[in-house]
């Protein structure tokens, strides 16, 4: 009996047809780094953060801080604490810090709030931190002691790449040669684009640190290739930078805006970066930049810093395609309850942080109209004064909250207005009209962005 012929062509057809099979697997298979299918970005701005071997409870000090901008400075280490401890119970995979880290530049300030985002590092999220304009070669960087001021060390560009290096530096897949710019891939579809918008390298020969920001045409060009590369490997695209997008505010403009924002936007729009995350104005505010492309959203987190110390969370809804923004406070009551209450650097006040924020907060409205007032060659009765500081305080403290749109119509009829325009005219009747807001009012603390379009891996 012969034995039987084997069937090669069908033989050939089986091994053929899986060929097929492993081919199409390769090409059409990518394999994912470890990471979460719908990540959580929280993102904190403007800190300010002063090392506490920087100062004292001296004269010079508190009035600083008492007639400052609102910056909350003696509370912020235990804003910190306070933060650190929320993260806990619901960490984010990712935090970004948007720049003004510091309070000027102080080589002690830097070395110590990178020991605090260690500290969040080790809860595993990774953190990643670009400048602000008070960050790099800051001529205003003090110890106070006392009555008196001393100049301290500064931080040079590499300084701050050496300081900040397991936040980011060291993960950069891509470093813009020009600028403390780079790009990171947390996890696998995500590319964040940290972008460095200052402009540090004249502070020491003027004296002061530039205000205004730019993207050079070297670091644009750099971005458009990591832009382009992203895309081809199946990335979406946030970015972050300190300055502004857009405009977010009537008043508030040319040292706020990045220059050549119009092209700027163009630019992001084109490469499929439909979203920015920002700080510097030290406003809640979401913002759109129109382009031919579709618009561009620029949402600005309020200040760490400042009253109603919140930070922003963004969350991936694959159901919705898009990017959810949404805020939340830093609970400070919840962590100072969790405290030793005996301890002799307990601060009661921490049991009421809320309350006792808004009213420093209103504190430094009032003083700044108070000085205003005083300008005044014929001044106003106690009545008029208290009905303006009422007012001012209150807008205020809704326009940093991104709440300009609750204000209430009583308010906005008040005659507080009456007495502004006609008493105060100029800036400060300006930038009051400018944060009035109303029922005509945008949303600023919540926003869904849709997705850029860019294909995933």
């Amino acid at each position: 009996m012969n034995p039987k012929k084997p069937r090669i062509g069908k033989t050939i057809a089986a091994v053929l047809g899986i060929g097929i099979i492993l081919v199409s697997a390769f090409l059409f298979f990518k394999p994912s780094l470890p990471g979460p299918e719908a990540p959580r970005i929280a993102v904190i701005t403007d800190t300010h953060y002063l090392a506490s071997s920087l100062y004292d409870d001296g004269p010079l000090f508190r009035q600083m801080y008492e007639e400052g901008d609102g910056k909350n400075m003696e509370f912020l280490p235990a804003l910190f604490d306070a933060f650190v401890y929320n993260l806990k119970n619901a960490p984010p995979d990712i935090l970004i810090l948007t720049g003004d880290l510091t309070f000027n530049g102080e080589l002690d300030s830097h070395r110590e709030l990178a020991g605090r985002l260690k500290t969040m590092e080790d809860l595993g999220i990774k953190v990643y931190v670009i400048p602000g304009n008070h960050d790099i070669q800051n001529p205003f960087a003090r110890r106070f002691s006392q009555n008196r001021a001393y100049s301290t060390p500064q931080v040079s560009p590499e300084d701050f790449a050496r300081i900040y290096r397991g936040f980011g530096y060291a993960e950069a897949i891509s470093r813009d040669a020009g600028s403390l710019s780079y790009v990171v891939q947390p996890f696998a579809g995500l590319r964040l684009f940290m972008l460095d918008s200052n402009i540090y390298q004249y502070n020491n020969a003027l004296g002061m640190p530039v205000s205004e920001g730019e993207i050079k045409a070297a670091s644009r060009a750099w971005l458009k290739t990591e832009a382009e590369a992203a895309k081809k490997a199946g990335c979406r695209l946030i970015a972050a930078m300190h300055h502004s997008l857009t405009e977010h505010n009537a008043v508030a403009r040319q040292s706020w805006t990045v220059a050549d924002s119009p092209a700027i936007a163009e630019l992001f729009a084109s490469l499929g970066i439909n979203l920015v995350l920002t700080g510097h104005i030290h406003v809640q505010s979401i913002a759109q930049a129109p382009t031919p492309a579709g618009p561009v959203w620029d949402i600005a987190t309020s200040a760490f810093s400042v009253f109603p110390h919140e930070y922003g969370l963004l969350e991936w809804l694959p159901e919705s395609a898009g990017w959810k923004y949404s805020l939340l406070p830093v609970e400070v009551e919840g962590y100072a309850k969790s405290q030793e209450k005996g301890a002799d650097s307990f601060d009661e006040r921490l049991l009421t942080f809320s309350a006792y924020g808004e009213a420093f907060f209103r504190g430094s409205s009032e003083r700044m109209i108070r000085r205003r007032l005083a300008e005044l060659e014929e001044p106003l009765t106690e009545a008029e004064s208290a009905l303006l500081i009422d007012l001012v305080g209150t807008l205020n403290a809704n326009f940093f909250a991104g709440r300009s749109g609750e204000n209430p119509q009583e308010l906005l009829n008040s005659p507080g207005f009456e007495i502004l325009s006609r008493r105060l005219p100029g800036f400060l009747d300006h930038y009051i009209q400018s944060i009035r807001g109303g029922e005509t009012s945008h949303q600023d603390r919540e926003a869904l962005i849709p997705d850029s379009g860019n294909p995933r891996d």
